[in-house]
């Protein structure tokens, strides 16, 4: 809604300014997943085993935690990676992303951008 795009291709090359130079902004969301193995429930069911009995733990013998993140991909209008370490203007493009997501977590309503936007 802050871009005005229409909802067309919003994660694709979001043109945005920084003193007069134009920058285009991609995202896409991966999740980061950490599977565990829990070695006390599995040595207790080997123990419960042994005895002739059924395992109780078996839906404890792994745990999945999982984390979604944004990859963020700023380039300029040359293709330069506007995110490089080397690159010239990283720092003030780092900030007016900061500003960008500090904006977006304070903001209730998709709508409230939109009208803080014009």
């Amino acid at each position: 809604m802050k871009f005005d795009l229409g909802h067309i291709d919003v994660e694709f090359n979001v043109p945005f300014t920084i003193d007069t130079k134009t920058y285009y902004l991609s995202f896409h969301e991966r999740e980061r997943v950490a599977k565990t193995i829990n070695l006390l429930p599995i040595l207790v069911d080997a123990k419960i085993e042994s005895n002739g009995y059924d395992p109780l733990l078996e839906a404890l013998h792994t745990s999945r935690n999982g984390n979604c993140f944004l990859i963020l991909i700023v380039l300029d209008s040359e293709m330069n990676d506007g995110l490089s370490p080397d690159y010239i203007n990283r720092d003030a493009i780092i900030h007016y992303l900061r500003n960008l997501q500090e904006e977006y977590l304070s903001t209730q309503n998709y709508l409230e951008s939109y009208f803080l936007s014009k």
